[in-house]
């Protein structure tokens, strides 16, 4: 046996204090991430759709953020108990503990609007980021089933041209019976509930905005 200095001990706590706190940092982002998923998500769609909405759901989950949420959780309860009287504390009581931290703080960040910017970067910077997580890219490419979005190229009085997540052009016509929840601006990305007619022209019946501003 050979003693260690003071400091060893020292620099030893606060590395796994460090790595607690960035573990639990990313665990509320996690939950952030995933409330924004399921809130963001555009449920009403289902009725659309030729699967039921038990189904969905299942497809829905967000599997990737909820194993890394695991992940968090596991870390931080193999670490706490180096950590000071941590070695008091039940595996039990450290994942609730955990838990509620990363809820909390994920809670929080999720009303400041902080889920928006993560999945904007996420799919920025990720390009298979939705190919790993269910999103609304996932439900708005049906128009067969009624279903299609795209971002605005011209507009007229009565209809627009959008070009769709395959780089298809669409023509979208519209009436005064459409909804319209969102101004018609070029440049703009929507999603438009109605009926194909042929395989580029399309009829409106409402036109939302691709991020559900109206929530």
């Amino acid at each position: 046996m050979r003693p260690r200095s003071r400091w060893f001990f020292v620099t030893e706590q606060w590395f796994f204090v460090t790595l607690i706190s960035i573990t639990t940092f990313i665990g509320s982002l996690a939950v952030t991430s995933i409330l924004f998923i399921l809130t963001d998500h555009d449920w009403f769609a289902v009725e659309y759709l030729d699967e039921g909405l038990v189904i969905h759901i299942v497809k829905t989950i967000p599997y990737l953020w909820l194993g890394i949420l695991l992940i968090v959780v596991l870390v931080i309860s193999k670490n706490v108990k180096k950590i000071g009287h941590g070695y008091r504390y039940s595996f039990w009581r450290i994942v609730y503990s955990s838990l509620f931290a990363s809820i909390s703080v994920g809670v929080a960040l999720y009303f400041a609007g902080t889920g928006t910017l993560l999945d904007n970067y996420f799919d920025r910077t990720i390009p298979s980021y939705h190919s790993l997580v269910s999103s609304n890219n996932d439900i708005w490419i049906y128009p067969e089933d009624g279903l299609l979005s795209g971002k605005i190229q011209t507009t007229t009085k009565t209809s627009f041209t959008i070009i769709d997540v395959d780089d298809q052009p669409w023509t979208i016509t519209i009436n005064e019976k459409t909804i319209v929840e969102t101004p018609l601006l070029p440049g703009k990305k929507v999603k438009i509930t109605g009926t194909m007619i042929d395989g580029s022209t399309f009829t409106a019946t409402a036109v939302l905005p691709w991020r559900n501003e109206r929530k």
